[in-house]
């Protein structure tokens, strides 16, 4: 309780992709074992040796047997909302100069939205189901029932989907995927849907796929994600 300003300390124990609570939609997220109540939550965490900002404090696990567990936003997913907010209020076309001293958010209220692989898919975990793809010393992961909807939100046609079911994803915008879905990012392992939310929504980004025992490098439009029951 209180009204002044508080502060915790704790230890980064994990970092990987977890369930963010408000949207139900997994994300890049920092695992954290100081107290978030909801006095601090929404404030930044702090490097102690550093004094940098490496995320913000957003949401905790409550359960039995369950203490001290915490998650935050981290820094290059609030880098990348950052800047794409910085995109949109610079376009003059989208955002054209306040009249009458009006306010930004009175005006144009902004959505951001992460972007979605539009699919399915499952890991390729089992020796067995490798072979049965003929993937040899590939790894990756499999593409299963694919999102597309056949119209966007605004009634617009969507173009072909440049995934299919039954595909391998090898490699996403450079990053090689394991038979988990994880790569290389950020100095770490992690899984492939981190480098997915630090790209923009309608970006195009390369990929490379395994299909019917013949490897393709393609480049994929990600989308909004949509669900048919809204998330959170």
């Amino acid at each position: 309780g209180g009204d002044a300003c508080s502060i915790t300390e704790g230890v980064v124990s994990r970092v990987e992709v977890q369930e963010y609570s408000h949207s139900l939609r997994a994300g890049l997220a920092l695992t954290v074992d100081a107290a978030i109540n909801s006095g601090n939550s929404g404030g930044p965490l702090v490097d102690a040796a550093t004094a940098e900002i490496v995320g913000v404090a957003f949401q905790k696990l409550v359960a039995r047997g369950v203490e001290l567990q915490g998650h935050a936003v981290p820094a290059p997913l609030i880098q990348r909302f950052l800047a794409e907010v910085q995109e949109l209020v610079t376009k003059e076309e989208v955002f054209p100069p306040p009249a009458n001293n009006t306010k930004l958010q009175d005006r144009y209220p902004l959505r951001l939205r992460l972007p979605s692989l539009g699919c399915d898919y499952q890991s390729l975990e089992p020796p067995a189901l490798r072979r049965s793809l003929g993937l040899g010393d590939r790894s990756g992961v499999l593409v299963g029932r694919l999102h597309t909807a056949g119209a966007t939100e605004e009634g617009e046609k969507t173009e072909e989907p440049t995934l299919k079911s039954g595909d391998v994803l090898l490699e996403f915008n450079g990053y090689s995927l394991d038979e988990m879905a994880f790569c290389s990012l950020l100095g770490r392992r992690l899984h492939f849907a981190a480098a997915r939310d630090l790209c923009q929504v309608g970006q195009k980004v390369p990929i490379k796929v395994w299909r019917e025992g013949e490897e393709l490098e393609l480049e994929h439009t990600l989308n909004p994600a949509r669900y048919l029951v809204p998330r959170g």
